[in-house]
């Protein structure tokens, strides 16, 4: 028994209750595999696209929101003669978003999303501008590699500067001297 599934505009045949990839030959396969690796592109470059304007919008909020609860607090205390409680309380507001903003370290993350998305554009030129007229599922191919070790590669920068860590927030070592 022979059954086709439709995916796109490819196709990939089934047959005895088993998988087999079509011949790496025929223009059917590139162009799945063509299809597949812009897909994935786009949908990696949408969301990097996203992320870092979000990352940079919030980093600016706190800071706008720290600056006016710092001035608010002053004004407050010298001019309209708040109590010492009140503009206290407004006056952790900046230290608590100095804390968060240095914790969560939006530019940096921000700017971690941009060279990802600026590498997947990258890959993308590269597979609509830059393969010959006929290419064969090893370019693709290539590129996919491509895309999973830049993947890789920033992920393990994110662990290693990006991630949530409170070793900034641990007393400093003291050296002695003997």
């Amino acid at each position: 028994m022979r059954v086709k599934f439709r995916i796109g505009e490819c196709s990939r045949d089934h047959s005895a209750g088993r998988s087999r990839a079509l011949d790496a030959r025929t223009g059917e396969a590139v162009l799945f595999e063509f299809l597949s690796a812009r897909h994935n592109l786009r949908v990696d470059i949408r969301y990097e696209r996203t992320r870092p304007v979000a990352d940079y919008w919030l980093a600016l909020i706190l800071m706008i929101v720290a600056l006016i609860s710092s001035i608010a607090a002053g004004l407050g205390g010298l001019a309209f003669g708040w109590t010492a409680q009140r503009t206290g309380a407004i006056a952790f507001i900046p230290g608590a978003i100095a804390v968060i903003a240095a914790t969560m370290k939006f530019e940096g993350k921000s700017n971690w999303h941009y060279r990802k998305l600026y590498g997947f554009n990258s890959l993308k030129s590269r597979l609509l501008f830059e393969l010959p007229l006929a290419p064969s599922v090893d370019h693709i191919a290539a590129i996919s590699k491509e895309r999973r070790e830049l993947i890789t590669e920033m992920e393990k920068e994110w662990e290693a500067v990006l991630s949530l860590s409170w070793s900034q927030f641990k007393p400093h070592q003291k050296i002695s001297i003997t």
